[in-house]
């Protein structure tokens, strides 16, 4: 059986799943201001032993290759073995095939994680690279801490950066969004022919947020993207404003929609409930 941790080719764990789950760690940890470390690898180097020696290490540069449906299954299943004597459970250890987010408390598990991982790539003959790992401090609480924190893998130190991008979103330090909505629409000017009348973003931004809710909302309580949701972090909220919460901004757009959660179990009529036209042609 594949390890829940894996989300790459898996039925009902999508990569949207996967930064959901992030982001909404991320919050729960910033809500609470406590900090929170980061991890994420998304290459990995080998060898190949001929019958003469082992040739030098080189980097795999190309992904999975399409073809027969087996093939991704395969792949996952090979990653699965060599990251079975990994004990984390979601969030806290994800990956998609061979792209790796570790999530831990402290600079110390941090580096226990990281060595944890280091240890099962080796036995296999693979090799974890510093280059291409990248660290991410979330330092939520706003205390300094004492010199500056440092991830290492054999005593060499893994660059620390402020945002990082995890299956195509980008991640910030700080918890929030904005560089990831940058990222989305970035060459991405809309092609519209005639004069329009365009939804408000708000309203499209409303609507895709309660579509996801539904589909969160209609998955059993047990699967890992559910499980955030029974993730408690210890501490006071702060006393600061901050931003709205997942579960906050949901609240206010069913109370302003005069909807309940209970409607989210009829996919169809939860579409239409929550529909809003993309944009209305004016009248010539």
């Amino acid at each position: 059986m594949i390890k829940e941790n894996q989300f790459g080719f898996m039925p009902g764990r999508s990569t949207t799943k996967a930064i959901h789950l992030l982001r909404r760690l991320m919050e729960k940890y910033r809500d609470r201001k406590k900090n929170l470390h980061l991890d994420i690898y998304d290459r990995v180097s080998t060898n190949i032993q001929t019958p003469v020696n082992i040739i030098e290490t080189f980097t795999i540069r190309v992904g999975l290759h399409q073809g027969p449906a087996f093939i991704p299954f395969i792949f996952t299943v090979i990653i699965d073995q060599i990251y079975k004597s990994i004990r984390d459970t979601v969030p806290w250890c994800m990956f998609f095939a061979d792209d790796i987010v570790l999530a831990a408390e402290t600079e110390e598990e941090a580096n226990s994680k990281l060595e944890e991982w280091r240890e099962a790539l080796e036995g296999k003959r693979l090799h974890i690279s510093r280059m291409k790992i990248e660290y991410l401090q979330c330092d939520f609480s706003g205390t300094e801490s004492i010199g500056k924190p440092e991830v290492t893998i054999r005593r060499e130190v893994v660059a620390c950066t402020s945002k990082f991008k995890y299956l195509e979103s980008v991640i910030q330090s700080n918890g929030e969004i904005n560089g990831d909505v940058s990222n989305r629409i970035q060459d991405k000017k809309p092609r519209v022919q005639g004069e329009v009348r365009v939804a408000p973003l708000s309203a499209k931004m409303q609507k895709n947020r309660l579509r996801w809710f539904g589909h969160v909302e209609r998955k059993t309580h047990g699967i890992p993207v559910r499980r955030i949701e029974y993730t408690i972090v210890e501490g006071k909220r702060s006393r600061e404003r901050l931003r709205r919460t997942w579960e906050e901004q949901i609240k206010s757009n069913l109370h302003e929609l005069h909807l309940s959660k209970d409607l989210t179990m009829d996919r169809a009529s939860w579409r239409r409930l929550i529909y809003v036209l993309d944009y209305l042609t004016c009248p010539s």
